[in-house]
């Protein structure tokens, strides 16, 4: 099993790599790609929450590991989610100041490695 430091690691090239693609070509909701996938996500999710008895949403609290940009984030509000009972966590820092642009206050973020992170056991309803 890999060392947890050789995961982070890992983790980060990868996100280097992808640095080299222009963001727009990535995630443009004006590609018609990019609207599909967006879309047949948000169904696919919708569809888990009916069947893990997840709705009503509004007083679910969510932990995202990984949110980049906050857009899943952003799409969870839309869906019902209340911004109070979000949680976000990404192992880049740089990405906190480009996610609170978009994201409300009242959401948290928390910068740095998920596995590490100390949070109270059981106190959200997902995790994605």
């Amino acid at each position: 099993m890999p060392e947890p430091q050789d995961e982070i690691r890992a983790i980060e090239e990868r996100y280097a790599r992808r640095k080299q693609i222009p963001e727009a070509s990535l995630y443009n909701p004006l590609d018609p790609y990019v609207c599909c996938a967006r879309q047949e996500r948000e169904r696919a999710l919708i569809r888990c929450l009916k069947r893990a008895g997840q709705v009503p949403v509004q007083d679910k609290r969510v932990l995202e590991v990984g949110y980049g940009g906050g857009m899943n984030l952003l799409d969870l509000i839309r869906l019902g989610f209340q911004p109070q009972n979000l949680v976000g966590n990404d192992l880049l820092e740089e990405r906190l100041a480009r996610a609170r642009m978009v994201l409300p206050p009242a959401l948290a973020l928390i910068p740095g490695d998920a596995s590490s992170l100390a949070l109270e056991e059981e106190s959200f309803d997902i995790v994605l």
